[in-house]
Order: structure tokens, then sequence, then C-alpha cells
């Protein structure tokens, strides 16, 4: 299990992008 610590590195990684972009196709769909 990742610690509190590995957490909010991963969000810092995403929120900066260096997880790359997420495909159109890929993105979930749905209603408003």
């Amino acid at each position: 299990m990742n610690d509190e610590a590995e957490i909010r590195q991963a969000y810092r990684d995403f929120h900066a992008g260096k997880f790359g972009e997420v495909p159109r196709q890929a993105r979930l769909h749905y209603d408003r």
C-alpha cells in the first residue's frame, strides 16, 4: 500500500502533466 507521501507525490505529478494526456476515446462519458 502507498503511504501518504507517495499518494501526495502522485497527485502532484498528475496535476503537473507527468502522466501524459488521456486520449479522448478513453475518457468517461456521462450525462450532466
